[in-house]
């Protein structure tokens, strides 16, 4: 099943000073089989774009990890994702940055 389905956000925590923020139970994301990706907001689409999923080393890994990248590379960063059970653990990929928590939606 893998990082295929929808995801509903639960939490981002990071940045310089460490911050931690819990969006509104809302915001969703779906990840396509077919390579799509759409963000939505109250049940409104908010953006939508493609993505590909690369094997590769990271500073935040010691072997490969698995990296989505985004063609929208302006709005959506590369991340470096694990699953553990029914959450997705998405990690930006630059100093200080956030690790967001989502919850698959059965």
């Amino acid at each position: 099943m893998g990082v295929y389905g929808s995801w509903d956000w639960l939490k981002s925590a990071g940045g310089l000073a460490y911050q931690e923020y819990f969006p509104p139970p809302t915001t969703r994301q779906v990840y396509n089989e077919d390579g799509t990706f759409q963000l939505y907001l109250n049940d409104t689409l908010k953006a939508s774009t493609t993505f590909t999923i690369r094997k590769e080393m990271t500073g935040w890994s010691p072997d490969t990890a698995n990296v989505i990248h985004y063609k929208d590379s302006i709005q959506f960063q590369p991340q470096m994702f694990t699953i553990d059970s029914d959450s997705l653990i998405l990690r930006d990929l630059c100093i200080d940055c956030f690790t967001h928590i989502y919850k698959r939606i059965q």
